[in-house]
């Protein structure tokens, strides 16, 4: 369902409503906050616990049915994990073996590590892995390998499925982070290499390969890039592409965050920063998770620093959001600086990832609590205006912690399903076991793909056969919903602040919400379809 804005006179409105016949409808206040599903597993958490006392959350998934792959690493097995759960929160079992399935090796190399996954339009998955081969512990080169929808080995990719891919003469260790699948299949990929036999320091490095796994002839050298930074450490962790298709690149220098963008073809794009190259000197930055970018394209950067200030927990790290101009220097329109340092926790807190809502506010999902080994570790989710400061809408001071019962919870990824619900995904220990962890809650954001229409007073969005409504007025606002031969279908009356409208069984077709605004009457068409 969706709907846009049309012209229709009052004189016109008042003539039908004289039609109208009565229907009853469910209203559900909405408030702003986040609220736990508790429909969705056990109380709102999924929780599938491992006896190995090392597994981590490597990534999640959302398929085009709302149902959700989890990926993770059996670091005590050297196993990669996937395993698929139902849009509610229960184990699919017609997937792999019992809903899981799990890889160990192949002919030829050895597994080390897996840190990404990515999926294609068709379902099929991409996971990104360090490997090395049966005969030798090095070089550690990264690895893709490719799966058909159902959690099968795709023989057709690389060789029987894996595609290793070179990085440097004078690799000896490469970590892969991050993955990116752009509009042809192609596959971006990046991380950092250890350049042993040389400096024995860590560069960037960014490649692309075919949808077939081969290496991208057009992309860099053979389709990699390496990027130095002056002899300095830097690992290279998080790959966005912009709107103009240009790439950014994004990791850690030293302890500052760093940012390198590229062309299409893998060249530097030097009208960006210094010559290609930012990198921050604030608030202690540490580590960059996360990039995105808002609607008037000022890039944001999420991850943690260190604070050191004069709480009782300091120094201790706190979530750290940077936003850039296009041209990649400090936007003065972002917080007071350029950047935003916060606690979304008790003492400790960490941004992992991030989403920009429809309304351009900025959604950040991560950790904190108390440092570990002195209290629980919970999943946090805060929430930002496009300026940079904290909406203290979500919790009482502009974030909320969420706890899954177990000792540690990581958050990994933050995600959303189709209707707009959010989902949380990473991991958890207690007690001696390794859990990958998923939690759903509702924010009121508006699902994917879906528009929000705006008024003077008033914002109206709706999906599968329900209407939400924000009325910023401080009066009750009457509605009615016409069918297309101007009969009303039902009339309520919609309160100052978010309300939600669950629609009655009603045929395809078009419709026409009206709301009477204290400034006049506002109107929507909008097409329902089952």
């Amino acid at each position: 369902m969706y709907f846009k804005k049309t012209p229709l006179t009052q004189v016109f409105i008042k003539a039908i409503v004289t039609l109208g016949l009565f229907f009853g409808i469910l209203h559900t206040g909405l408030s702003q906050g986040v609220q736990i599903d508790d429909t969705f597993g056990e109380d709102g958490f999924f929780k599938f616990s491992f006896q190995h006392p090392i597994v981590i959350c490597t990534g999640a998934l959302i398929q085009k049915d709302d149902k959700i792959i989890i990926s993770g690493f059996n670091y005590s097995d050297r196993q990669l994990l996937f395993i698929r759960i139902t849009e509610n929160g229960n184990i699919d079992s017609t997937y792999g073996e019992n809903g899981m399935v799990t890889i160990s090796r192949n002919t030829n190399l050895r597994i080390e590590d897996m840190n990404a996954v990515a999926q294609n339009e068709d379902g099929s998955i991409i996971a990104g892995l360090d490997c090395y081969p049966y005969d030798n512990y090095h070089p550690v080169e990264p690895t893709l390998i490719k799966l058909n929808k159902f959690g099968q080995i795709d023989s057709t990719f690389g060789e029987n499925g894996f595609a290793k891919q070179f990085v440097s003469e004078s690799n000896y260790m490469a970590t892969l982070n991050d993955i990116f699948i752009q509009s042809d299949n192609s596959i971006l990929f990046c991380g950092y290499f250890n350049d042993f036999w040389n400096s024995d320091i860590n560069h960037f490095f960014i490649g692309r390969c075919l949808p077939n796994g081969s290496p991208d002839p057009n992309f860099g050298n053979n389709g990699i890039v390496t990027e130095y930074f002056d002899g300095s450490n830097c690992e290279a962790q998080v790959i966005f592409q912009q709107h103009d298709s240009k790439i950014l690149l994004g990791g850690k220098l030293n302890n500052d965050f760093a940012v390198v963008r590229y062309n299409h073809f893998g060249m530097l794009d030097t009208t960006f920063a210094n010559g290609g190259k930012f990198s921050t000197n604030v608030a202690n930055a540490y580590q960059l998770n996360a990039i995105a970018e808002l609607k008037d394209n000022t890039i944001i950067l999420a991850g943690y620093g260190l604070y050191l200030g004069n709480q009782d927990c300091s120094p201790y790290y706190r979530n750290l959001l940077v936003g850039l101009t296009q041209d990649g220097v400090l936007s003065g329109d972002f917080s007071t600086s350029g950047y935003n340092q916060y606690l979304a926790g008790s003492c400790v807190s960490e941004a992992n990832n991030l989403l920009i809502q429809s309304d351009n506010k900025i959604l950040v999902g991560g950790s904190g609590g108390e440092p570990f080994g002195n209290g629980p570790y919970k999943l946090t989710l805060s929430r930002l205006d496009e300026h940079g400061i904290l909406d203290e809408s979500i919790g009482d001071d502009g974030y909320e912690n969420f706890h899954s019962g177990l000792e540690k919870n990581n958050c990994v990824t933050l995600t959303l399903q189709s209707d707009g619900k959010i989902i949380m995904v990473g991991d958890a220990s207690s007690e001696g076991h390794s859990y990958l962890i998923a939690m759903r809650a509702d924010a009121g954001l508006i699902p994917p793909g879906h528009t929000l229409v705006e008024h003077e007073q008033a914002e109206i969005w709706s999906y599968d056969k329900t209407i939400y409504i924000t009325n910023t007025t401080t009066t009750d606002v009457n509605c009615h919903l016409f069918n297309a031969l101007g009969q009303v279908l039902f009339s309520f009356t919609s309160p100052p602040g978010q309300s939600t409208y669950n629609l009655p069984e009603l045929p395809d077709g078009w419709y026409v919400l009206s709301l009477n605004m204290p400034y006049g009457l506002v109107t929507h068409k909008l097409l329902f379809t089952n």
